[in-house]
C-alpha cells in the first residue's frame, strides 16, 4: 500500500499493513445571524408604545471613614487588653464608631464599609470584656494581698532554673 502525499506533501510513514490516517475535511463555517428588522420609530395606534425603563439612582460609593477607624481601633483595644486602662476606652470608641457607621449604611448615605464597621463593633465589645476582666483581676490580686514585686520575682526564678 502505498502512502499518499498530504497537502504539505510530506506524510509520515506509516506501519506495515496498515491503512493510511483519514483525511478529515474542515468543518463548514458556521452561519452568521440573521439581523434584527429595524423598528419604526413613529408609534401607531395599533403599536404598543414602549414604556422606558426605570432605573434607581446608584447608590453612593463614598467611602465610609468610620467603619475603617472602627475596625482600627477594635484591634487596637485588643492589642491594648494587658493595659487595661487603656484598652477600655480605646475598645468603647471602637464600638461607637462601628455603630455610627453602621447606622450609616442602613440610611443609605453609604453602601461601603458594613463588614468593617460589623468587625469593629464586635471587637470593641470584646476588648471592653477583656478589659473590664483584666482590672477585675488586678483588683482581686491586690485585695488578697499579692504583692507583685514578689510575684515578679518568683516568675524570674522559676524561669531561670
Amino acid at each position: 500500500m502505498a502512502d499518499e502525499p498530504t497537502a504539505g506533501g510530506w506524510l509520515p510513514p506509516s506501519a506495515p499493513g496498515s491503512r493510511p490516517a483519514p483525511q478529515f475535511e474542515p468543518a463548514p463555517p458556521e452561519p452568521e445571524p440573521e439581523p434584527e428588522p429595524q423598528r419604526d420609530m413613529v408609534a401607531t395606534r395599533d403599536a404598543p408604545r414602549e414604556r422606558p425603563v426605570f432605573r434607581p439612582a446608584a447608590k453612593s460609593s463614598q467611602p465610609n471613614g468610620l467603619a475603617t477607624t472602627s475596625l482600627v481601633l477594635g484591634i487596637v483595644g485588643i492589642l491594648l487588653v494587658i493595659f487595661a486602662p487603656l484598652s477600655i476606652p480605646v475598645s468603647i470608641a471602637a464600638w461607637i464608631t462601628g455603630a455610627q457607621s453602621r447606622k450609616r449604611v442602613a440610611a443609605g448615605i453609604t453602601d461601603q464599609g458594613e463588614g468593617s464597621a460589623r468587625g469593629g463593633v464586635i471587637l470593641g465589645i470584646i476588648g471592653v470584656v477583656l478589659g473590664l476582666l483584666v482590672v477585675a483581676a488586678w483588683v482581686v490580686l491586690v485585695a488578697l494581698g499579692v504583692d507583685l514585686e514578689e510575684l515578679r520575682r518568683d516568675l524570674e526564678r522559676r524561669s531561670s532554673s
